[in-house]
């Protein structure tokens, strides 16, 4: 078994991985290396063990410089997951020696893998953010029972106050229209929240590379977008991600309304 760094001609090879392991998600996808290393110029590491010319494992990394933080390794950035996935612990052990010896190259603070699940080390760990992993039936009614009270009096003040969709958003079917007010709502959202607003190509070269999965869900009222909902679709799982939102309407419940409106498009379509 050999650790080898990914070339074009063998990103079909990453991806087939990336969609054969349980434990892979969205962002080990080898698109989200193009996105970031087309939008951000961030140089990157793509990693994978090779036994007998199969892939038996992988590990993306980024090599991000901050002014404030210094420098590290990260899997992967503007993405929650990543980390190594492999399918054994030699493959797992491998990618991880290569790793440090990147990090050592560079002279990188640390290395931080977004594991969904504990890695294979005893290494330090951040309980900043929390994961929220809902199951989805086939029915969405089940999920309406499952909730407190107080959450779908949320969502009936959101149904009573006329709250629409503005279309119903299939996987790859972007409407232009809804993308710039998607962006103009995230941009004053991010704004007034004192965060630096991620640039409009970001969410073009998303759509260059994974527009089949990516949907907007918007609500409206009185026919007026106010709350904008950038998804992603993986495997069998939604991944509601960036959010824009007009304040002004909160007492609408807007936010609530539309995942909701995720959850039941989503156990329709199984």
């Amino acid at each position: 078994m050999q650790i080898k760094y990914l070339d074009t001609q063998n990103e079909k090879a990453w991806q087939n991985f990336v969609l054969k392991m349980p434990q892979a998600n969205f962002f080990h996808s080898v698109g989200w290396k193009k996105v970031i290393g087309d939008t951000f110029r961030l140089p990157s590491f793509y990693l994978y063990a090779e036994d007998n010319g199969k892939i038996c494992g992988i590990l993306p990394l980024f090599l991000v410089k901050s002014m404030i933080f210094g420098s590290s390794l990260i899997s992967v950035p503007f993405g929650v997951y990543g980390g190594i996935c492999a399918e054994n612990e030699q493959a797992e052990r491998l990618l991880f020696t290569e790793a440090q010896k990147i990090a050592k190259a560079y002279k990188v603070g640390h290395v931080e893998f977004r594991n969904l699940e504990p890695g294979m080390e005893n290494l330090p760990t951040k309980d900043l953010y929390m994961v929220f992993i809902l199951d989805l039936p086939d029915d969405a009614e089940i999920v309406w029972k499952s909730m407190r009270k107080r959450n779908r009096n949320i969502l009936r003040k959101g149904i009573k106050s006329g709250l629409k969709l503005y279309r119903t958003a299939e996987p790859g079917d972007i409407d232009p229209d809804e993308f710039n007010q998607f962006y103009e709502l995230f941009a004053i959202t991010q704004q007034a929240l004192g965060t630096p607003v991620l640039p409009k190509s970001f969410f073009q070269n998303q759509l260059k590379e994974f527009g089949s999965q990516i949907s907007i869900f918007s609500a409206t009222y009185e026919g007026k977008i106010i709350t904008s909902m950038w998804t992603f679709f993986f495997k069998d799982t939604v991944l509601p991600y960036y959010i824009g939102y007009n304040k002004d309407y909160l007492r609408y419940a807007p936010n609530n309304w539309i995942l909701w409106e995720i959850i039941k498009y989503s156990c329709e379509r199984g």
